[in-house]
């Protein structure tokens, strides 16, 4: 049903965003034929200070918990069906991470793109302004070794 519904046209690939589940990213695509996964990773002060922001998440101590077990299932998969990067490594070093991901799916680094890493760029680093220095304090103690 998935390859009738993102069917290739013109020989060009088909890539979507967000099609799998963070948590088991090779296996919740089993159904894409001829597959690659990218997972993209956040520091996890930003990626509190994101769920903070439009999630209204509070406790800082329970999403250390969760990401802990998010992190621990990640790194024990080994697929070559994915490729892990970072979000900051993929603004701030954006040709490097950009060709190893068309590497990865077999693109051509030539294919031009009108993505400006430097709007992003404003993503990185934005948990200085939103987070209390105790919860800044906390990931780092508990998630940034």
């Amino acid at each position: 049903m998935h390859d009738r519904i993102f069917r290739p046209t013109e020989n060009r690939p088909v890539i979507l965003n967000q099609a799998g589940s963070g948590w088991n990213p090779v296996h919740s695509t089993k159904y894409f034929h001829n597959r690659k996964v990218i997972l993209v990773t956040r520091d996890p002060r930003d990626q509190f200070s994101e769920l903070k922001q439009y999630k209204k998440a509070k406790d800082v101590n329970e999403f250390v918990r969760w990401y802990r077990a998010l992190k621990e299932r990640l790194d024990a998969i080994e697929s070559p069906l994915l490729k892990k990067i970072t979000f900051e490594d993929f603004i701030k070093n954006h040709d490097q991470s950009s060709n190893s991901i068309c590497e990865h799916l077999q693109l051509n680094p030539d294919t031009p793109s009108r993505y400006e890493p430097e709007a992003s760029a404003r993503n990185i680093e934005k948990y200085k302004r939103l987070l209390k220095k105790e919860e800044i304090r906390i990931i780092e103690q508990e998630l940034i070794y």
